[in-house]
């Protein structure tokens, strides 16, 4: 095999990989848009969420909690988040025990801890 066909052969290689990457991804988006999330990616997101240093506030409609790309470094944890959020309708996600939004500049996080029986 020539060189030229072992390097094509890599290149198909990885080409098939970034579409097996491609497709996930997407699957992970679908699933974050119907409400929910399955399997690992949920554990690594909560964990990725509850390891954010959330800041407590207290704004017209009651507590909420907030992070920035700033406050974490852009850390992977907060890209974690914000990229799901972008993936989202309107930029607003409801899993767990809080309601996810994304700031107006996409530099902040906010949450808020859902209502009982919500």
């Amino acid at each position: 095999m020539s060189e030229i066909e072992k390097l094509k052969a890599q290149v198909g290689v990885i080409g098939e990989g970034l579409f097996a990457i491609v497709e996930r991804l997407t699957e992970i988006e679908e699933t974050w848009e119907q409400g929910g999330r399955a399997g690992a990616e949920a554990v690594a997101v909560e964990k990725a969420v509850a390891a954010l240093p959330w800041e407590e506030r207290q704004g017209e409609k009651g507590p909420y909690e907030w992070v920035t790309r700033r406050g974490t470094q852009n850390s992977d944890g907060f890209r974690a988040l914000l990229a799901a959020l972008q993936g989202s309708k309107g930029h607003r996600l409801s899993t767990g025990e809080h309601y996810y939004w994304l700031g107006s500049e996409g530099d902040a996080i906010f949450r808020r801890r859902k209502k009982a029986g919500r």
